[in-house]
């Protein structure tokens, strides 16, 4: 029991967290699957999956695999969905792009028809004097 609460090294050299108490009384306890009558009395169930039949386990194991499908097509939803959003995100910045540049093109062409007219009435208030 001493042995289980000291601090280890695990495999890449680094230390690991000594155990509880708790969690080695539990441990030690749980070892000895033959007498957990002393784990059923204080009100500590021990889970002991070979006494399950094991048609139990099996359905047990397709539950979890069924669960696992759904999961897996959620996420594969989930990612069709987030590369739509993305698509659209783009088209947008792309069309936001190109809305600019028409802009920046009709600025200028404003600009171009600006000064001409300035030049014309320049030229006809000469032309008067």
């Amino acid at each position: 029991m001493e042995a289980k609460v000291a601090p280890t090294r695990s495999k890449d050299g680094s230390m690991d967290e000594p155990l509880s108490s708790i969690e080695v009384v539990h441990q030690v306890l749980t070892e000895d699957k033959r007498k957990p009558t002393f784990l059923k009395n204080i009100g500590i169930s021990v889970a002991s999956t070979s006494k399950a039949p094991k048609s139990q386990l099996q359905v047990q194991l397709e539950a979890e695999k069924e669960g696992n499908q759904k999961l897996l097509s959620v996420i594969e939803e989930l990612q069709k969905s987030k590369e739509t959003a993305e698509t659209k995100r783009l088209k947008y910045s792309e069309d936001m792009q190109e809305m600019r540049n028409k802009q920046e093109d009709m600025e200028k062409k404003e600009d171009e028809s600006n000064a001409l007219l300035k030049q014309l009435l320049a030229h006809l208030s000469e032309q008067q004097h």
